[in-house]
């Protein structure tokens, strides 16, 4: 599901959005800077987090939380393919150690 702002983005997540919209759409180029629950102003969106952190914790948690959620699991760093040939590499080498005993 894709998620898109009225600025033509596109985000693989709601808290992707909604995140980029408190940053970046607020209006006519206007950052919004606004805390979402208590309306306090901040002249930037690292001091908005900073008070979210600190004022609004549970808040703040359930968001990142939630952040985490919605990212796609990485893959491993080896193909099924690779780790096979890593498996046969590693037990030739370990035959021919034993034979140089």
């Amino acid at each position: 599901m894709e998620f898109q702002c009225d600025c033509g983005n596109v985000y693989a997540s709601r808290v992707n959005l909604r995140d980029h919209q408190r940053r970046f759409c607020r209006g006519a180029g206007e950052q919004n800077n606004d805390c979402p629950y208590c309306n306090i102003s901040f002249a930037t969106y690292r001091g908005m987090r900073q008070h979210l952190r600190h004022r609004h914790p549970q808040q703040y948690n359930a968001e990142m939380e939630e952040e985490v959620e919605s990212r796609p699991m990485r893959r491993g760093l080896w193909t099924e393919e690779e780790i096979e040939d890593i498996s046969i590499a590693e037990a030739r080498d370990m035959v021919l150690s034993i034979g140089t005993w």
